[in-house]
């Protein structure tokens, strides 16, 4: 008998929790302006609420909108969440929910959509994909070409505006074709200047770069954390520039006139030029920057410098 009435109770809260268990959709945008800073966080909000019907479908692309004759680039976030996915101190009150005893699928879910529109351009008329120039990588480069447009003042990339971008003679360049190791890298140019992501620098054969090896001194474990970051260093005559897909890209003038030795400990990057040693500093907001540590004349390393 005691069983019988455990396995009705349990097939009542089975039951009862299907019953009760239900998905929910939530969806908020932001509309998001467009400020001189390269920082987004500084961006101004133009309006927020529930997700609204005011835009419209830029042509056949999900990713730009247009909303008051300006074209905004979408960005989205799904969030799914349930009272039981709590993890510690905050999980506590769970041991009172009997919906937490039950399997995930018969449990309330929470399905949140945030949407944010970035200002890109307030010139619909003349606003465009930039189209394939190049025969040779047309499936890679269609990959990469969904990420750049136009209009007739600026060049923009993903929700950015490529700073200086002439957009007359702005086009994407593939110097290292579909090689993997610069897969996170995007390359284009002007008739002025070379851009680098959204960093611009003179322009110049990037195929030619003296590309030089970068030791790590760290530790045995401090070297193999910071392998996951690719930071690539090369000479150009008496230049030097620098790509970090993760810290950003610099162009220093006339550092390398003399021998430069290069080398890593953690994530800090350092260069010895003459009797001087440098740090290459991370910038959150743009280039990166070339700095003198001062009373260091030659910094430890394990190895010594190579060239590739």
């Amino acid at each position: 008998m005691k069983l019988q009435v455990r396995l009705i109770w349990i097939l009542a809260l089975l039951w009862s929790a299907h019953v009760i268990a239900a998905e929910t959709y939530t969806c908020t945008e932001k509309w998001m302006g467009r400020a001189e800073a390269a920082m987004r966080s500084e961006r101004p909000i133009l309006s927020q609420g529930r997700c609204s019907d005011v835009q419209r479908l830029f042509g056949d692309s999900e990713f730009y909108w247009v909303r008051d004759h300006k074209i905004f680039a979408l960005r989205v976030r799904k969030e799914r969440s349930s009272p039981c996915s709590g993890r510690g101190i905050g999980s506590i009150g769970q041991m009172f929910m009997l919906e937490c005893y039950l399997p995930t699928w018969l449990q309330t879910h929470t399905n949140t959509e945030h949407r944010f529109y970035w200002l890109l351009s307030d010139d619909p008329e003349h606003f465009e994909r930039i189209a394939p120039q190049q025969k040779a990588y047309e499936a890679f480069e269609s990959r990469r070409y969904l990420r750049y447009a136009k209009d007739s003042k600026s060049v923009f990339l993903g929700v950015d505006q490529i700073k200086g971008a002439d957009p007359a003679s702005f086009e994407l360049i593939f110097p290292f074709g579909e090689d993997p190791e610069w897969k996170d890298i995007y390359f284009a140019q002007d008739a002025w200047q070379l851009f680098v992501d959204l960093v611009a620098m003179p322009k110049l054969d990037i195929e030619s770069v003296r590309w030089l090896d970068v030791p790590c001194v760290d530790s045995t474990a401090g070297c193999e954390v910071v392998s996951l970051r690719k930071i690539r260093i090369g000479v150009v005559g008496r230049d030097m520039v620098v790509l970090d897909h993760a810290g950003g890209h610099g162009y220093f003038v006339g550092v390398a006139a003399h021998r430069l030795e290069c080398f890593q400990t953690g994530f800090r990057h350092f260069c010895s030029s003459g009797p001087e040693v440098y740090e290459i500093e991370e910038s959150v907001s743009g280039p990166l920057r070339w700095a003198r540590v001062e009373g260091k004349q030659r910094w430890p390393r394990k190895s010594e410098h190579s060239e590739k």
